[in-house]
């Protein structure tokens, strides 16, 4: 036994998570419990006990716990069951999106109405149009002031020689982005050879109320900003319009939360109503799905390689088998929820089918259902790790006499592999 340990160790890489492995009081007398009425129902029998044998047993055992561990990591405890997860599903993203900033979604309804009346805009300040080849600034030093949120910043721009109107726009609005106050310039063409400055605020503003102003503060008579029309207001920052259930609502932004719980970023405004539902998270609930698929077919596989390494396989058979039939015996409910068994026994996910499953309940339905496949499949995987033992072949030597007093024979399954181990992973 200590070799087929030691082998194990060297041949697999632990895959367990402790979790579900750190048994309370309450469970390890289950455990306890179980293992005597296997016992009492076992009868005495030799195997042979070579290495190949000892890993598979081994082999199986570790596969089942893999087995109950994913599934009870879905259902156990309900409150935090991979189903009480949610995300966000809106009607239509082409007017609005929206995330969830946290997991804790009690305090939301379960499903909001938006009516969106007009995007929240930034304040645009649109220049005169000027000539690009005409030269409209002496040389010297001109100064200039903006203000914005209560605040007041001087910038100066220097011509050294006089340059055409397009050089002198393309400067200011240099100067202007260089010292990143919030204000995006640029400097827009309008064909027949007339540019002008375009300036726009990069943060909400008041409705109604301008974001940010400019003023000429040098001593010539005509400034830059009177000159190039920096001030001549385009269309000023207004927020964002819109119902929400039925109530109407302004946001400043086009990016704002609900509650610090749902972030909702608009898009295009519609006269259409716009539902937004918390619904089950499919993709996070299709990644446990896609888990359970691999640890039962690491079982199937560990058997399968069984059957093909030695003649000693008929157990091994039986557990493939086994598998076989209780998957038949729920097909429909498997199929509806985009899961199936291959002819060589392995679990097959279908992604679209599972997602949609999961999206709509039915998944949940097929692990909640008490007498259903996965309450099936945890029952075969505790009694597989209960006794692995059951599937390697065996010379029966005596039945036990159940009518003996006291008859429990408590350990007969764990001498040959470790059942009284917790977990060796």
């Amino acid at each position: 036994m200590v070799q087929a340990y030691n082998h194990m160790i060297e041949t697999y890489n632990a895959k367990n998570e402790i979790r579900y492995h750190a048994h309370k009081r309450g469970e390890l007398k289950r455990i306890y419990s179980s293992i005597v009425n296997t016992s009492k129902q076992t009868p005495v029998y030799k195997i042979n006990l070579s290495n190949e044998s000892q890993v598979y047993a081994l082999g199986i055992k570790e596969a089942a716990l893999n087995i109950k561990n994913k599934l009870e990591e879905i259902t156990d405890p309900p409150e935090e069951s991979i189903f009480m997860s949610k995300s966000v599903y809106v009607s239509d993203e082409e007017v609005l999106s929206a995330k969830l900033l946290t997991d804790d979604t009690k305090q939301l309804p379960e499903m909001l109405t938006m009516k969106l009346h007009n995007l929240a805009s930034n304040q645009v300040n649109k220049g005169k149009e000027l000539y690009r080849d005409l030269s409209g600034l002496s040389v010297g030093v001109y100064a200039f002031r903006i203000y914005l949120k209560d605040q007041s910043h001087n910038l100066s721009y220097e011509v050294k020689k006089r340059v055409n109107n397009l050089e002198n726009q393309n400067q200011i609005a240099q100067i202007i982005n260089k010292a990143d106050l919030g204000i995006i310039a640029s400097v827009e063409n309008h064909g027949r050879n007339f540019n002008s400055i375009k300036l726009e605020a990069d943060f909400p503003g008041n409705f109604g109320e301008r974001s940010f102003t400019l003023e000429d503060i040098g001593e010539q008579d005509t400034g830059v900003v009177e000159y190039l029309g920096l001030n001549r207001l385009h269309a000023a920052g207004k927020g964002a319009l819109f119902d929400l259930n039925n109530t109407h609502k302004v946001a400043y932004t086009n990016t704002f939360s609900i509650d610090n719980i749902l972030q909702i970023s608009l898009k295009k405004a519609s006269e259409d109503p716009v539902e937004i539902k918390l619904v089950p998270d499919g993709n996070k609930i299709l990644n446990h799905i896609e888990k359970v698929a691999d640890t039962y077919n690491e079982l199937v596989n560990v058997a399968k390689a069984r059957t093909e390494e030695t003649l000693e396989h008929n157990r091994a058979l039986k557990l493939l088998k086994e598998l076989q039939g209780l998957s038949k015996v729920y097909h429909n409910e498997l199929e509806a929820c985009g899961i199936s068994i291959s002819e060589e026994g392995r679990m097959q996910v279908d992604e679209t089918l599972a997602y949609q499953a999961a999206a709509d309940g039915g998944m949940e339905s097929l692990f909640q259902r008490k007498n259903g496949f996965i309450a099936r499949l945890t029952e075969k995987a505790a009694s597989i790790a209960i006794n692995p033992m059951e599937y390697l072949d065996q010379t029966i030597v005596t039945y036990p006499n159940h009518r003996q007093l006291g008859f429990t024979n408590p350990y007969v399954t764990s001498i040959y592999s470790g059942m009284l181990f917790n977990s060796y992973c």
